[in-house]
């Protein structure tokens, strides 16, 4: 049995402050032939300078052409963070070797860019205007530059920025294994192999942008 304990504390000042992430680590040669291992621990992520300030532009496609989608930096970001933890088992017998790993990831705060479909969307439903004037859509509303009257024909520009998204938590399995061929193959040697990961959870809490 072998078990490993570590930890790392971090401390990026300002308003992004300090972080102490710690990790334990096992594995176990229950058998010859069986061993299991897994881990616990926690992980942090600073958000980079630049989704902190400055702007990135591209186009994107909506209302029937490519416009210009400004992703402006936020001083206001906090730090990702998240908590992450697998169990898996490891099999040998004679030349089949396999793996099976268990994964659990739980991010808070992840470091994203606003969905700029999602506001086009929410802003022109079907592509009509019936949010035009809506106060409850103004702050969407003034995310646009239009050339001429609201309506998504004469968008000449959208403005989004880099959030602190919604809570994500994913999960799945990996499977990896080979298998060497015993003696002489056509002179040589033979090793088969392949790896599958199933996804069994990806969810993403409720968002909102105002």
């Amino acid at each position: 049995l072998n078990v490993q304990i570590a930890a790392r504390y971090e401390d990026y000042g300002g308003s992004i402050g300090g972080t102490f992430d710690p990790k334990l680590s096992f594995r176990w040669q229950a058998t010859p032939a069986i061993g299991f291992r897994g881990s616990v621990g926690t992980t942090f992520r600073a958000p980079p300078g630049q989704m902190m300030e400055g702007r990135v532009t591209s186009l994107q496609f909506f209302g029937g052409t490519f416009r210009p989608v400004d992703v402006a930096g936020n001083p206001a970001l906090e730090n990702e963070s998240a908590t992450t933890w697998s169990l898996g088992a490891m099999f040998r017998l004679g030349g089949l070797r396999a793996t099976v790993d268990y994964w659990n990831f739980d991010f808070d705060k992840p470091l994203v860019a606003e969905p700029y479909d999602a506001i086009v969307s929410a802003m022109f439903p079907g592509g009509a205007s019936t949010n035009c004037g809506n106060p409850a859509y103004a702050g969407l509303q003034a995310r646009f530059v239009f050339s001429g009257a609201c309506a998504i024909t004469n968008v000449s520009r959208l403005r989004t920025q880099f959030i602190n998204g919604a809570k994500q938590k994913t999960s799945g399995v990996d499977v990896l294994a080979d298998f060497d061929a015993p003696g002489d193959v056509f002179g040589g040697e033979l090793t088969v192999g392949g790896g599958l990961t199933y996804v069994i959870d990806y969810k993403v809490a409720q968002a909102s942008i105002e």
